[in-house]
């Protein structure tokens, strides 16, 4: 049996003081969640090759970007709070200008397999990827 809804996956919100649900957002293919503790914006990537902004507190989706071609499996936000990072299937990593909505940079091969996995260093210029190809990389980002 393949039903419509077991594909959501909802992103569930909650006040630490009260335990209780504040905001729920249904987001049908996401598989990488990040977010900004200074901000209230969330950023999910997914099955449906889009990399998408929300509200945390309305649970609205602000912007979405649908650059890759492939599953996107892994966000993250540049430390400044003004950029959104992004690996793909398709073997990319991208960097989304939040202001712009658009994409300002591509690596188009960045990995010779799936790109799975990233983190972004806190203070120095450093971003690192993973890959299927059991290759870990470190850019510099300038």
């Amino acid at each position: 049996l393949h039903s419509p809804l077991r594909r959501q996956r909802q992103m569930c919100i909650r006040d630490s003081s009260t335990t209780t649900t504040t905001t729920t957002i249904v987001e049908k293919a996401g598989t990488s969640i990040s977010s900004r503790a200074e901000r209230t914006y969330l950023v999910s990537g997914g099955r449906d090759k889009a990399v998408k902004l929300w509200d945390a507190v309305t649970g609205q989706c602000l912007l979405t970007f649908s650059d890759h071609e492939n599953w996107v499996r892994s966000v993250c936000f540049h430390p400044s709070g003004q950029y959104v990072l992004s690996v793909s299937d398709d073997r990319s990593v991208r960097v989304f200008d939040i202001a712009k909505a658009r994409c300002i940079r591509t690596l188009a091969e960045a990995h010779g397999q799936f790109v799975t996995a990233l983190t972004q260093h806190v203070a120095l210029p450093y971003v690192a990827t993973g890959s299927v190809d059991r290759e870990i990389k470190v850019w510099e980002c300038r």
